[in-house]
């Protein structure tokens, strides 16, 4: 819908599911094997949740709505459509970027007409969503305009994305555990080298993540890097139940910084599943103190596969079960595989293993035989 002109194409509104959502989902005969009752109970840190499956997991869309597109029909602006924006803006806080000036307290009047009252609506939200790009007073379908306004004005959003990254857990989980079974096999086979254990191909694939073969005491580095992934399988399970327990994870619709011009998808504070249970934080990315014992994950991982949010919540949980900043066992930020692989070959054995990145590849590599690429 070009709010501006008034001219577009006349096709109604309707919720479709999104085109970036593949519904195909590839898994090994290993997690099947894992996962073959569809559902399972996994218990860590004092607490037991059922998790769903990967055979039960649906990969399908959040609520987007999608108005007319435009093109080259001299039709005006359906009056159905028109309705729609203006009911999805009158949902928007002010805070948010909702109607400022129209309407009584603030409202816009949902009469389906294309006014001046409705432009400049649309174009506050705009200015107010995406800061240092001009607005144009365009609500098309498919297009970042309307979709913002779907993602906030439906409050069941955040309980779609908790639901989708509980159904992850149990893929996350599984493939935790066999990261860490072929981390054993390494180990077994430094300790019994012969040609019975030997394991030449598993143990190049962790060198080529963690880069063991430049350590002054490559055994004492495994340890920690298997004890970081035991840690991680214990968070995964975490997900406590009942009214006076907390969830494992939290959900901020997050942006970007206007000077970085990059999309937050997911955070956490590094040490908050072992040291900050119970803390309060303060990250410079938000304006409000966040809870420190948390994994956050943003409403921009509606629009993104089912690999990726599985990905990112294994690279958030490698911060989360790390140390806090300032111990050895600190993971950070060095370089990421799939942005920078010249940089991320750089890497000392103890900057590869205190890297988040590292972990979330070689977790990836295991079980997908690939590395990961968004």
């Amino acid at each position: 819908m070009n709010v501006g002109s008034c001219r577009c194409r006349g096709d109604r509104f309707k919720i479709e599911p999104d085109p970036l959502f593949p519904i195909d989902i590839k898994h090994n005969l290993f997690v099947g094997w894992l996962l073959m009752t569809r559902s399972f109970a996994y218990c860590a840190a004092g607490t037991c949740t059922d998790v769903v499956s990967v055979d039960a997991y649906r990969d399908i869309s959040a609520p987007v709505g999608a108005l007319e597109n435009r093109g080259a029909s001299l039709r005006g602006n359906l009056k159905p459509d028109v309705l729609i924006v203006q009911q999805l803006l009158n949902k928007i806080a002010m805070a948010e970027g909702g109607p400022t000036s129209a309407g009584s307290s603030g409202r816009l009047q949902e009469d389906g007409l294309c006014g001046p009252r409705t432009r400049l609506a649309i174009q506050k939200f705009q200015e107010k969503q995406f800061p240092g790009k001009r607005p144009d007073t365009i609500v098309d379908k498919a297009q970042r305009t309307i979709y913002r306004l779907n993602q906030l004005a439906a409050p069941e959003v955040d309980d779609f994305l908790k639901a989708k990254a509980v159904a992850s857990l149990g893929i996350v989980a599984s493939y935790l555990v066999r990261t860490l079974a072929r981390i054993d096999l390494v180990r077994l086979s430094w300790m019994t080298p012969n040609a019975q254990f030997n394991n030449t191909k598993e143990e190049a694939r962790l060198n080529f993540h963690f880069h063991l073969d430049r350590s002054s005491d490559k055994r004492r580095d495994l340890d920690m890097i298997r004890r970081t992934y035991q840690t991680m399988l214990a968070a995964s399970g975490y997900v406590p139940k009942g009214p006076n327990q907390k969830s494992a994870f939290g959900f901020l619709d997050t942006r970007p910084k206007e000077a970085l011009g990059e999309v937050q998808y997911a955070w956490a504070y590094a040490g908050g599943f072992l040291y900050l249970q119970g803390v309060d934080g303060h990250s410079a990315l938000h304006e409000t103190n966040l809870r420190a014992d948390q994994i956050y994950l943003s409403r921009s991982l509606l629009n993104a596969h089912e690999g990726a949010i599985i990905y990112a919540i294994t690279h958030e949980l490698a911060h989360f079960c790390g140390g806090v900043h300032g111990d050895i066992d600190y993971i950070e930020d060095r370089a990421y595989f799939h942005k920078d692989r010249k940089k991320c070959e750089k890497l000392d054995a103890y900057q590869a293993m205190t890297n988040a990145d590292s972990y979330g590849q070689y977790n990836w590599e295991v079980n997908r035989n690939t590395h990961y690429q968004p």
